[in-house]
């Protein structure tokens, strides 16, 4: 049982026979870890989750914390090196929650968590919990509760039968207002370009939210396009107002460049792309 009280699945075991293992794993770097390459979002089975966010004691998850609120919250939050980042930036009375649905990833950015704890009460304001919050999400929060839903380097599924598995949806987008407080924002990140029109189109189409910054970084090398010759200099084709938002807004840089995966972008000097909307 989870600080919770909610069961989590064990990590799945890879089986082999024969020369010819079909690979369905992927090896972390981390030691000792091993963790899906992807696990499908829509998938219901699997996790144990509280029937209405009433349920949900989070004194128990957030120890040491009195009367704990979740106002923010990160959607696939990975090795929760994000919120680990925020954990001392945030204001005191925030606590910022990571849902993860990969069990190896979740297990680690849990275990790295609690031992920061012990080196900072900071750290209490934060949790990562174990589930699909593609489908639970709205388990775990109350409406107009939140801040920030944050989106970082989400999982583009290139493959168009793939699309309705992207977690910026026509269908989504509604639920998410539903969480969100009258101003809360949803902050998401992308080194796919084809990814970051979509969900700038997906936003773009929607009356529930205004457009509060489009920041787009070149440096004119991509995972994506790696014959992309580098610029001297990143190219910044964003509008004044958006690059003036980025520079003022708390989370608005976390989300781009302090994420695991941001961080990587970054060293591989790959185009970063970002969006920020406001619930109206």
């Amino acid at each position: 049982m989870s600080e919770t009280g909610l069961e989590h699945s064990q990590v799945d075991v890879v089986q082999s026979s024969g020369d010819e293992a079909e690979i369905r794993f992927v090896t972390s770097k981390r030691s000792g870890y091993v963790a899906r390459a992807h696990r499908n979002p829509l998938a219901i089975g699997g996790f144990a989750v509280p029937l209405s966010p009433k349920l949900v004691t989070w004194t128990g998850v957030f120890p040491g914390v009195a009367s704990p609120k979740v106002r923010v919250v990160d959607i696939g939050s990975g090795y929760g090196g994000l919120l680990l980042y925020l954990a001392t930036r945030v204001a005191p009375d925030c606590c910022v929650l990571g849902l993860e649905i990969r069990t190896a990833v979740w297990q680690q950015a849990h275990q790295k968590l609690l031992e920061l704890r012990s080196t900072c009460g900071a750290y209490r304001r934060v949790a990562f919990l174990h589930t699909n919050a593609q489908r639970y999400l709205w388990n775990y929060i109350e409406r107009a509760s939140l801040d920030a839903l944050i989106f970082a380097y989400p999982d583009p599924h290139f493959k168009r039968k793939k699309h309705r598995q992207r977690i910026i949806s026509r269908t989504l987008l509604p639920l998410y207002a539903y969480l969100l407080r009258r101003g809360g924002r949803i902050y998401t990140s992308t080194d796919v370009e084809a990814l970051y029109e979509w969900m700038h189109d997906r936003f773009e189409e929607s009356a529930l939210f205004v457009r509060k910054c489009r920041l787009i970084e070149r440096h004119g090398k991509s995972r994506y396009n790696p014959n992309r010759v580098p610029e001297s200099k990143p190219i910044e084709d964003s509008d004044e107002a958006s690059i003036q938002f980025f520079k003022n807004d708390p989370y608005a840089a976390a989300v781009r460049d302090w994420t695991d995966e941001g961080r990587r972008v970054s060293r591989v000097q790959g185009d970063k792309f970002l969006l920020v909307y406001e619930k109206v």
